[in-house]
């Protein structure tokens, strides 16, 4: 299973992704490919993505720890590998005005 959440893609992404992906919500795509497809899609999004798109790629794997995350983006967030789990770190900030 390949689950892909982005911000936002380019038209020409966007239509190839829906040949492939049911969307359950906006900007969330669910697609149950397997094998060489489900590469060849994730490489395909590497390739015409830019780094702007925002894209969180959750592919899960027959073996432990179950599930490869990656993330084509901007932002602070960064994948941290522990043991071989990977975790998404996201830099929050609160701010508290008396």
């Amino acid at each position: 299973m390949l689950v892909v959440v982005v911000n936002s893609l380019p038209p020409a992404v966007r239509g190839r992704v829906k040949l492939r992906f049911n969307k359950p919500r906006p900007n969330v795509f669910e697609s149950s490919i397997k094998g060489s497809v489900e590469t060849k899609v994730v490489d395909d999004l590497y390739q015409h993505c830019p780094m702007e798109s925002g894209v969180t790629i959750l592919r899960l794997l027959p073996t432990a720890p179950a599930y490869e995350l990656r993330v084509i983006s901007l932002t602070n967030n960064r994948i941290l590998e522990i043991y071989g789990l990977q975790l998404n770190i996201t830099k929050l900030i609160i701010s508290c005005k008396p």
